[in-house]
């Protein structure tokens, strides 16, 4: 329960657009969170902390906490969303196979119904592999849920 409650707290705060006044609080939870070894907790806010991060363009600390935090790998849709941060901060670091790498393994764990996710990291992998000199594959951009997003 405190995972969802961490994920529309950090949510709202987002939506809100004032997402830079809950960081320290996120960070003192994830804490918590990690104390009392509450592992959904920390998959949520560990995703919350690094779309903190990355919403202010702070890809040296979204790096360096994602480095220091422990990977959590028991829900999938978490570490689905978790393997596109780590994916977009590679891209953006220039670590352009570990990107690749990254956003492929989320687009395998993510769930097909999550088309908006699909959507963001479909487009931001088919920019890596562009950026690696590789051509996409074909059948990319034959999936009918992202056709017209990605033409």
């Amino acid at each position: 329960i405190s995972a969802r409650v961490y994920f529309y707290y950090s949510l709202a705060h987002m939506s809100l657009g004032n997402p830079v006044s809950i960081r320290n609080k996120l960070l003192s939870m994830y804490r918590s969170a990690c104390l009392v070894h509450d592992v959904p907790g920390q998959a949520v806010l560990q995703n919350a902390i690094l779309a903190n991060y990355l919403f202010y363009n702070m890809y040296g600390q979204a790096e360096m906490f994602s480095k220091m935090a422990t990977r959590i790998e028991k829900d999938n849709n978490q570490y689905a969303r978790y393997l596109y941060y780590i994916g977009k901060i590679n891209a953006v670091r220039l670590h352009y196979s570990d990107a690749d790498e990254n956003l492929s393994q989320a687009l395998r764990k993510c769930p097909k119904s999550a088309i908006g996710f699909r959507q963001v990291a479909t487009k931001l992998l088919c920019i890596v592999q562009l950026l690696m000199g590789d051509v996409p594959e074909r059948s990319m951009f034959l999936d009918i849920d992202l056709k017209r997003s990605l033409y």
